[in-house]
């Protein structure tokens, strides 16, 4: 039991079930007159194999820094509770998996978005940029758009305008989302020595940049619900919580205290892409 609850610890769940939330919102999207549910649990089962192998990788190429970070300390590789071998072994049969459903399966579009997505975050963003550039969380951003992408391309095998709009949105919601963790966890990120943008810029640019992200989110989030979405109630009420975080974000800048307006805005940015999850599914008429 105890083995069980180690190997599952190292997948990462809680982003697994972020990335597959947002995999199912790009799929009821894309959904019109009927729901392939076989197309759904297919996709699902694929994707938490091919994230799961990233987030492993992500332990091993971390190691270094995940011991010098309270937050992250306690993790699986860090405690030496499984070899990097094993580990290892774990990412590459889970890989394997994931792309070999998605190619027999769903469609080769989906595969070939899925490996783009895979070598993104591994090689340009964990390999490469994490550790050298301000501007990694950009390019983390991609990759983790990328799964309501797969959802909504299972569907309509073809990236098209709709997509490209989905993608976009999920990229400016992970900016702030990010930025305002790193915020939260600033003496972490300084004792790994990570350069990402708080550590360069500062607090104040940083919370400029996320209010920017923020009002650009919401705008392309506006263009989504109102061209795309037919349910009025579940337009209304993403509406108000985007409208929110823009508010609370822009008055809380002088009157908060920079932790407790990253904690807001990071609390904010949850309620709102799962709302946003939820309107995709009232979206379609069962």
């Amino acid at each position: 039991m105890k083995k069980i609850k180690i190997f599952f610890k190292i997948f990462k769940p809680g982003i697994i079930l972020g990335n597959i939330l947002s995999l199912i919102t790009g799929f009821f999207l894309a959904s019109q007159k009927q729901i392939k549910f076989k197309i759904l649990i297919i996709t699902i089962i694929s994707i938490i194999f091919i994230i799961s192998s990233c987030c492993v990788l992500n332990n091993i190429i971390d190691i270094n820094i995940d011991c010098k970070m309270k937050r992250t300390n306690n993790r699986i590789l860090v405690k030496k509770k499984i070899s990097i071998k094993t580990a290892f072994l774990i990412s590459i049969i889970t890989s394997l998996i994931g792309f070999t459903i998605l190619y027999y399966k769903i469609n080769k579009l989906v595969l070939y978005i899925s490996i783009i997505g895979f070598l993104v975050y591994i090689i340009i963003y964990s390999l490469i940029l994490k550790k050298y550039s301000i501007y990694s969380t950009l390019f983390g951003s991609i990759s983790g758009a990328i799964p309501p992408v797969i959802g909504y391309c299972s569907v309509t095998n073809k990236f098209d305008f709709k997509a490209l709009l989905l993608f976009t949105i999920f990229i400016l919601w992970q900016i702030p989302h990010f930025y305002s963790i790193s915020i939260i966890h600033l003496k972490d990120y300084k004792k790994a020595k990570i350069p990402i943008f708080v550590i360069i810029k500062g607090i104040i640019k940083t919370k400029y940049n996320i209010i920017f992200y923020i009002i650009l989110f919401s705008i392309m989030h506006f263009f989504l619900l109102i061209n795309y979405f037919n349910d009025f109630k579940c337009i209304i009420v993403s509406l108000i919580l985007d409208f929110a975080w823009i508010l609370v974000s822009i008055l809380g800048l002088r009157t908060l205290k920079n932790e407790l307006w990253s904690r807001v805005i990071f609390i904010l940015s949850i309620l709102i892409i799962i709302i946003f999850s939820i309107t995709s599914f009232c979206n379609y008429n069962f």
